[in-house]
């Protein structure tokens, strides 16, 4: 962060406020856009080498490769639209149904092959009722519109509260605790390895 955002502020690669946000996104004018390279590259750097190591153990890594994958290919589609918008020099990249159609298929995707490759049920436990509901087909059109709107949320609260990076902390921050209660070390790293990503970014940014 501390060798990027100069160079993106020297290049004037900076954010244009689309004239219908409200008041609160004036200040981010300017701001350098495409930041999340910053700390997107490291923590994938990192998570792919805990994945790797893990493999190398005969831990099966299916489920949080995929995830990586799913992070990924939302990180591209944020970094098309960011590219446009410098291209048009405007606050216009790509066109919210092109977004959404495109966020559709890579969550689409992700939910077929962890069907596909036996990492996801659709049974679900309900909490302090001890019981557990098969939702069927239902259980992959709530995940569908669970990740998208996950995704999409980012958009509301991005250049209000310290960027997209401080709501993405606390995410993280609930993601290692549930990796602390369920002992599972791959969501702690992970978690962890992210909340540094997002401190570091908001510090430098």
């Amino acid at each position: 962060c501390r060798a990027i955002i100069p160079v993106l502020r020297a290049r004037r690669i900076g954010q244009h406020i689309f004239t219908e946000a409200v008041s609160q996104h004036a200040a981010k004018e300017g701001t350098p856009t495409m930041g999340g390279v910053c700390f997107i590259l490291p923590m994938l750097l990192v998570l792919l080498l805990l994945i790797v190591l893990g493999v190398c153990r005969g831990v099966d890594c299916t489920a949080p490769a995929l995830a990586v994958c799913l992070g990924v290919a939302n990180g591209m589609i944020g970094f098309v639209d960011d590219y446009a918008k410098l291209c048009h020099k405007g606050n216009q990249g790509l066109t919210s149904k092109q977004k959404l159609l495109l966020q559709i298929i890579v969550a689409s995707l992700y939910l077929w092959a962890m069907s596909a490759l036996g990492k996801m049920n659709t049974v679900v436990e309900v909490p302090f009722l001890n019981q557990s509901w098969d939702m069927g087909i239902f259980y992959y059109i709530a995940s569908l519109i669970i990740i998208v709107g996950v995704v999409n949320s980012t958009n509301l609260t991005d250049g209000i509260d310290g960027l997209a990076s401080s709501v993405t902390l606390v995410a993280c921050m609930g993601l290692s605790v549930l990796g602390f209660l369920r002992m599972n070390g791959l969501a702690i790293v992970g978690g962890s390895v992210m909340i540094g990503g997002m401190i570091g970014f908001l510090v430098f940014n």
